[in-house]
């Protein structure tokens, strides 16, 4: 059996980790939802740009503990799931997102 534990972006922090391997959690996933603030001033997940580093920086940073980063999750966009204007754009960068996790090594 392997406990597994959801770990907000926005609160990842290394001695959170170590609380989590203490209780004897076998694995993260991180949820990019409330994440935004985590990035650098004007940036956004919905920009497109490629977060190969990011993701490779958390998966070593969950790994460093004895965990295993198991999945990254967030919701579909609104611009996507409701056809807004600049869907096409946000599909895009979405796609972009998807490929820098698999850069990463993440599942």
């Amino acid at each position: 059996m392997y406990i597994q534990e959801v770990v907000s972006f926005a609160h990842f922090d290394p001695d959170l980790l170590d609380c989590y391997r203490a209780l004897g959690v076998d694995m993260i996933q991180v949820d990019l939802r409330a994440g935004v603030s985590r990035l650098a001033e004007g940036e956004n997940f919905k920009d497109g740009r490629d977060r190969s580093a990011l993701f490779a920086r958390l998966r070593e940073q969950v790994e460093a503990h004895g965990l295993k980063l198991n999945a990254v999750f967030s919701s579909c966009w609104e611009e996507i799931s409701l056809a807004m204007p600049d869907w096409e754009e946000k599909t895009v960068a979405w796609c972009r997102l998807l490929e820098s996790l698999g850069r990463a090594g993440i599942p």
